[in-house]
């Protein structure tokens, strides 16, 4: 379903504890915040059981603390029990830290409640717009003014993201060992073998041209997405790209 547009400056994707939690702090901070739910309604299943000291902490934070702990179950219901198998009677028994007595670290206590009697409290924590039944699908990012993306082709630098091809970008080209972009594919496969199994990729000139390379240049990528090196020509020995594979592996040249 199509959204009109939201002018927000946190968009929270999740109607859980953790996203009702995130939404009714992000208010009280005068964050402009939208929270989308896929489901229709808050989850009407008991699911999570328990609020441990420090989320009760962080909802004393925002006055909530009693409301959730009016809500919560006897504090005889946070107990572990021990058993060798679920068929077996229980040897053992052990109350919940910080349930069923306070901690001196902490002026809360926490409680044993279920999902769908904390969610409602946390809801009502907070008065900015929730979209329930709107599932996030993908996201676009646009960039206006100084914004705008500028890619850079220097070594130390986080490789530019380029489309290669129809489906496929320079992230796709990314693999376990380095990777070798070059408007000249030909010659640059030539320097691979067992030893340095590069991936070459081509790379198309207008991208080239915005690298600062020359059309026999090369760009070398590690593993991490990060630029290794960069050659705007042709080596003029044929051993250069070994050479820089060594430094950066801190191995042995061949």
């Amino acid at each position: 379903m199509a959204v009109a547009n939201a002018e927000v400056e946190v968009l929270i994707v999740g109607g859980g504890p953790v996203g009702l939690t995130a939404r009714a702090l992000l208010e009280r901070w005068g964050v402009r915040v939208l929270l989308v739910e896929k489901h229709a309604e808050l989850s009407p299943f008991p699911r999570s059981r328990l609020v441990n000291v420090r989320s009760m902490e962080i909802c004393r934070q925002l006055g909530l603390a009693d409301r959730i702990a009016a809500k919560a179950f006897g504090p005889e219901y946070g107990r572990v029990r021990f058993r060798d198998t679920l068929h077996d009677r229980g040897f053992a028994t052990a109350a919940m830290v910080g349930v069923d007595a306070p901690v001196p670290e902490s002026p809360v206590i926490g409680v044993v409640t279920s999902q769908d009697r904390l969610e409602p409290t946390l809801l009502a924590a907070a008065d900015t717009e929730v979209r329930f039944g709107f599932e996030l699908v993908g996201l676009a990012e646009l960039c206006d003014g100084d914004t705008d993306y500028v890619p850079t082709a220097e070594p130390g630098h986080r490789m530019p993201h380029f489309w290669l091809a129809p489906g496929r970008s320079t992230l796709d080209a990314l693999g376990a060992w380095f990777t070798l972009l070059t408007p000249d594919p030909t010659h640059w496969a030539q320097h691979t073998d067992a030893r340095w199994p590069l991936r070459v990729e081509t790379l198309p000139k207008e991208h080239a041209d915005l690298c600062g390379i020359h059309p026999q240049g090369a760009l070398l990528i590690r593993p991490d997405g990060h630029i290794g090196a960069r050659w705007q020509d042709r080596p003029s020995t044929d051993g250069t790209l070994h050479q820089a594979l060594a430094s950066i592996t801190c191995s042995a040249p061949s």
